[in-house]
């Protein structure tokens, strides 16, 4: 029979005994770690150091980042803008854009820079007369809002366009124009 003393001996080996019990385990999984060869030992998350485990997780910090990097499978079309009711921004100027296209070569957090140059459809009002002429544009468009388009399923977006738009003559005879445009997102 285990009288009351040898009850407390024994829990306080026990105890003794689990305390210490990491330790050993520990030095016996060393053991076992220091055998197997380096690759095995470096995939095995128990006999990685605390260095291997601070350098596997910042290389996993990097190639999360790396994969939000990546650029994201795009349709052309994306780019492609169809622009329209264009106007002037100058007083006294005479002449409004109709149709065009543009396509955007930059996009800077919601600011998209466009060119090669766009090109136009102007309605030009000189001297009484007026003519449709080509234009060619260079600007900037800011993204408004998404909608769909009733008969499609496609998201498109609708862009405010600041451009500089010209029919002849060098880029300071243009006229600072601004208008709407359209593009079909992924």
């Amino acid at each position: 029979m285990i009288c009351k003393h040898d009850r407390v001996r024994l829990c306080v080996v026990g105890c003794l005994v689990l305390l210490t019990a990491p330790s050993l385990w520990a030095q016996s999984d060393d053991k076992a770690c220091a055998r197997l060869p380096e690759e095995t030992r470096r995939q095995t998350e128990a006999c990685k150091s605390e260095e291997e485990k601070q350098e596997d997780a910042y290389q996993a910090l990097l190639e999360e980042r790396a994969d939000k990097e990546k650029p994201k499978h795009s349709s052309f079309l994306q780019w492609v803008h169809f622009d329209g009711l264009w106007m002037p921004l100058q007083s006294g100027a005479s002449s409004y854009g109709l149709i065009g296209a543009h396509m955007t070569i930059a996009d800077v957090k919601g600011a998209n820079i466009f060119g090669p140059p766009g090109v136009m459809l102007v309605l030009d009002s000189r001297n009484g007369k007026q003519r449709f002429r080509p234009a060619l544009t260079w600007g900037v468009s800011m993204h408004l809002t998404d909608f769909r388009l009733p008969a499609t399923e496609r998201a498109t977006q609708l862009y405010l366009n600041l451009t500089k738009c010209w029919t002849t003559g060098g880029y300071e005879s243009g006229l600072t124009m601004a208008g709407l445009s359209v593009t079909f997102k992924q």
